[in-house]
Formats: C-alpha cells, structure tokens, sequence
C-alpha cells in the first residue's frame, strides 16, 4: 500500500491520529491477518512521522538519501524538533514575514537600525502581539534598555509579578 502526501488536507488533528487510525482499520478488517501488508507512506507531516520508529524513516534531501545525517528518534517525539531534523527546517520555526519584523525591531532596539520606522509606540505593539513568551520577554528587555525612563516595562512586571503569585 502506498500513501503519497496523505496529510494533504487534512487538518493537523487528523494528521496526528492518521497512523493509529490506519491500523486501527487493518486490525477491524482482519486484512493484516490474511495479506501481508506493507505500507509505504510519503509524508511532510511531523504528527504522522512521530508515530513511526526511526529505523523505518527513509530521510531523502535533493532525492538523496540522507538518513544517517539523522539521529533523531521520531516515535513519539516532539514535532517541533521533528520540524527542525526531519525536514531540514533551517529557517526557523515560525513564519518569514513574523521573523523578519521581530529581527528588525531588535536591531531597532539593539542598534537604532530603523528600516522599518520604528518609534516607541510602534515597538511596544508588535512586542505585545509576539505569541513565543520567551522571544516577547527578551524584546522587552531590549525595550527596557533603549527606553530605560518608560512605564511600559516596569508596568509589565509588576503585571508578571502578580500574575505569578509573588506580589499583590
């Protein structure tokens, strides 16, 4: 049985179930009783690759094959990190346009590049829109740093103090 590109349109929830439901489906059938069956599945689904065993990965970059490049163990893993091994993802982990934008406002911050017209304002609403905790947190220590005199930082930590439970 061969399955090309069987996540194509098929909602990340469905993709994630897709294997379990596959052999959910030759089990009710008893097929895997009477046939052998091999199944060959071509994917760019993370969800789908995480329900299969490594030594069962064919890894193909360019249409060679790279799976020794690869030591990931894919059963079970993460799909973030199957993102970034199994499909060669160098340029991140979120969209062009998103980090594009962020590395601007850091050189901004960082450097006072203002390619993209950044003042104050404009700088303190795309930091509130930036969904990564983590990289939010950070451009609000660079802000904090051009900006040393502003309410805006000392107004979010004392926000993320109570939100912690440390203060009232």
């Amino acid at each position: 049985m061969v399955l090309d590109e069987i996540e194509i349109c098929f909602h990340p929830e469905y993709q994630r179930t897709f294997v379990n439901n596959l052999i959910e489906l030759l089990k009710r059938t008893k097929l895997n009783k009477a046939f052998n069956i091999n199944v060959l599945i071509v994917t760019h689904s993370p969800f789908v690759l995480s329900d299969i065993p490594k030594e069962n990965i064919l890894y193909l970059k360019e249409g060679k094959n790279v799976t020794k490049d690869v030591e990931l163990n894919t059963f079970g893993a993460n799909v973030n990190e199957l993102l970034a091994q199994s499909f060669f993802l160098s340029g991140g982990f979120m969209g062009e346009y998103a980090k594009n934008k962020i590395e601007s406002l850091v050189d901004f911050l960082k450097y006072d590049e203002n390619k993209d017209e950044w003042d104050e304002q404009s700088a303190r609403n795309l930091i509130d829109i930036v969904g990564d905790e983590v990289i939010q947190y950070q451009l609000r220590q660079l802000y904090a740093r051009k900006y040393a005199g502003s309410d805006y930082y000392r107004d979010w930590i004392k926000h993320e103090a109570i939100r912690l439970g440390i203060t009232e």
